[in-house]
């Protein structure tokens, strides 16, 4: 509390692909000595030809019950904007693709809102949570040439539960569960373990359902800095 924190994220699918969809982020958050927290963040993510960036105001909120209960929530607001690198289409696909509806959609439509919601609540050593990670209908494709399904914000969320079991002093093991539903035939669910000493280092590993292991390793320096890497050859 009455703390600055920024966060920076990496993330790259098949390290050996130039083309390979990319995700980098970054955020600013700030948490008054009282129940509120403010943030900025930003990200972008490019696939292929797409690059998408997002940029977002998120207000949090503590609802304590006692010193290790409490209940968290937090809103995002922002905008969304699509990028289409039509130089790298020309090169790669036949020019009857500039006619495809789909993709007069996404350079006709760059811009739109964006919205998150989450709420977080921790019982002691046990914390669980859920996000909705898309309030705004913003799909790249959206056009008036499709027939589209309705939207629901509600169709696509993120879970998650941890608890933290203390084996000693200087030594705790940290089981996660994280689920992701995008639709019903899309969808992710893994499981991982972590062993974490004194608070300085972590290590762990997991297993991400219907695709592979990941490996998990982590340092904090001095409470002032972390740094962690995850891995997945998957």
């Amino acid at each position: 509390n009455g703390k600055l924190e920024a966060n920076f994220t990496y993330k790259k699918q098949w390290i050996d692909n130039s083309d390979a969809p990319t995700v980098s982020a970054f955020n600013i958050q700030y948490a008054n000595e009282g129940n509120i927290a403010l943030g900025v963040s930003f990200q972008s993510q490019s696939a292929v030809a797409l690059t998408t960036n997002t940029a977002y105001f998120t207000f949090a909120y503590r609802i304590r019950f006692s010193e290790l209960n409490y209940l968290k929530f937090g809103l995002s607001a922002g905008v969304l904007q699509n990028n289409l690198d039509l130089d790298e289409i020309s090169l790669t696909s036949d020019s009857d693709i500039f006619n495809d509806p789909a993709l007069r959609g996404v350079v006709d439509n760059t811009l739109y809102m964006s919205g998150q919601f989450g709420m977080q609540l921790t019982l002691d050593r046990l914390t669980v949570g859920i996000a909705l990670p898309r309030l705004f209908n913003n799909d790249a494709n959206s056009t008036d040439d499709f027939n589209t399904p309705e939207f629901d914000q509600f169709n696509q969320f993120i879970a998650s539960a941890s608890y933290e079991a203390r084996l000693s002093p200087i030594i705790s093991l940290q089981p996660l569960l994280l689920y992701r539903h995008v639709s019903s035939e899309q969808y992710q669910a893994e499981a991982s373990i972590l062993t974490n000493y004194k608070n300085i280092f972590w290590v762990g590993a997991g297993y991400r359902y219907d695709a592979s292991i990941i490996g998990h390793v982590g340092l904090n320096v001095r409470d002032m800095f972390s740094f962690a890497y995850s891995y997945s050859p998957g």
